[in-house]
């Protein structure tokens, strides 16, 4: 049943383009795993207490990113100011921490959407009990760096702002879309295009505070804070999670996957963006300013690229922009352009012209994480429809987390392997987005048909 329309006009429950998205009242509210309401009130009043808890868990959701995007969006700052404090350490022991750290983001919905296939683990009392015990461990880590020197104790930095953050980092994301995602009938390729504007805005924001003496204890001040609120705020819906396809019960078996039309190339250009998606983000007050950059322009370009990532990535997922344009040859095109865009500055040391290219580099950016999601989940059902993309999206974000861990070390290597390493790096990066890109928008073409 869908759910009640309301007698004053124009209420978005009374929309039949986003009816389709909730549950119906009785079939998602009313049942004893559900929402447990008065049995006296009226559907009226069950309607819109539904409706407040899913907004209130999509708000949840949106302050979970502002931390799960913008910490390690933020690192760029910690890698070039390490570097230097660091003489003696080479760049690809200091691009460790971001590297683990991007790689258990990546790999911690694994283990989790596992977990979550069983109703013991989706129960709504043991959902904050993972999410708090999840908070309190990315605040712990920060307190850690606080204190620790990361002269004389760089294993243990590496180790708290690498793995520990990033599974912690990975398991409240994991948590929150779960949640949101019960109320939007368990559709993953929907929910997870929501939110990510409050990543860009979390990634300005870290960058920002890790310019201060004390940022650490800061930024375990604002994780504290944000991740309070969003654990309070966010209330699932018991017995949903059971429909996403769980790794090692939906999902084929990898030769299987592989056989399928498209699977191949899509996947190769999967691996390839990943890998140089976050180079330039991580590496770009560094190379810049190695590649006759005045500092200050290096700051700016990397706070533009965030602040223009923002609004691209609201208006990547805008339905009425997906009305006209299909989210893969959005994610194509972005990733073609961030290719283009990231070489120039370090050719052409124009303040101007690093500024602009960080600018188009930023929307590329955001389109891309905002609809991989989406891109992943359209692909895999093509024309006939699969019953596993939840198991395949889990996979494939744990490839996109190897692939980016790989491509932040190799770009060490290329910098301090040459005299023009930075030059090198920059093509290589460029060449993986714009191939990549590519690579997927021709696997979608060829699986989809008519995109």
């Amino acid at each position: 049943m869908q759910p009640p329309s309301h007698s004053h006009p124009g209420h978005i429950l009374s929309i039949p383009a986003v009816q389709h998205r909730f549950h119906g009242t009785n079939s998602s509210v009313t049942g004893p795993s559900r929402l447990r309401f008065n049995p006296r009130s009226s559907p009226t009043d069950r309607t819109a207490t539904y409706a407040r808890h899913r907004n209130r868990a999509l708000y949840a959701h949106a302050l979970v990113l502002f931390n799960v995007v913008g910490i390690p969006l933020s690192q760029g700052v910690w890698l070039e100011k390490w570097y230097y404090e660091m003489s003696g350490r080479s760049l690809v022991v200091v691009g460790l921490g971001p590297g683990l750290q991007i790689l258990g983001i990546f790999c911690a919905p694994f283990v989790v959407e596992y977990a979550y296939s069983y109703a013991y683990f989706r129960q709504r009392q043991f959902q904050r009990v993972f999410f708090f015990a999840a908070s309190l461990v990315a605040v712990c880590v920060q307190i850690a760096l606080h204190f620790l020197d990361h002269t004389a104790n760089y294993i243990a930095v590496v180790l708290f702002q690498g793995p520990i953050l990033g599974i912690s980092l990975g398991t409240l994301c994991t948590i929150s879309t779960l949640v949101l995602a019960g109320y939007y009938k368990n559709n993953i390729g929907l929910v997870g295009m929501m939110g990510w504007g409050a990543g860009f805005v979390g990634a300005v924001v870290y960058s920002a505070i890790s310019r201060l003496d004390y940022a650490p204890g800061v930024t375990a001040g604002v994780l504290a804070g944000t991740l309070g609120v969003a654990g309070l705020m966010l209330k699932g819906v018991e017995g949903e999670g059971k429909d996403f396809g769980v790794v090692g019960k939906g999902l084929k078996g990898l030769r299987d996957v592989l056989k399928e039309k498209g699977t191949i190339p899509f996947t190769l250009g999967y691996i390839l963006i990943f890998s140089a998606m976050f180079i330039y983000p991580l590496y770009t007050t560094l190379l810049l300013t190695h590649h006759n950059h005045n500092p200050s322009i290096s700051t700016t370009s990397l706070l533009t690229l965030l602040t223009l990532a923002t609004p691209a990535a609201i208006l990547a997922p805008n339905p009425s922009i997906l009305q006209h344009i299909t989210p893969i040859p959005i994610f194509t095109l972005a990733s073609i352009l961030c290719g283009a865009f990231s070489l120039l500055p370090l050719y052409i040391p124009i303040p101007w012209l690093a500024v602009l290219c960080s600018a188009v580099y930023g929307i590329g950016l955001g389109a891309i994480i905002a609809l991989h999601i989406k891109v992943i989940s359209i692909f895999y059902a093509g024309k006939g429809g699969q019953q596993d993309i939840g198991g395949r999206v889990v996979v494939m974000m744990v490839v996109g987390g190897v692939s980016a861990f790989v491509g932040v070390l190799v770009t060490g290597v290329l910098v301090e392997g040459w005299r023009v390493g930075g030059r090198v790096a920059g093509g290589v990066a460029a060449g993986c987005l714009v191939g990549g890109g590519v690579l997927v928008g021709l696997a979608g073409w060829v699986r989809c048909g008519k995109l």
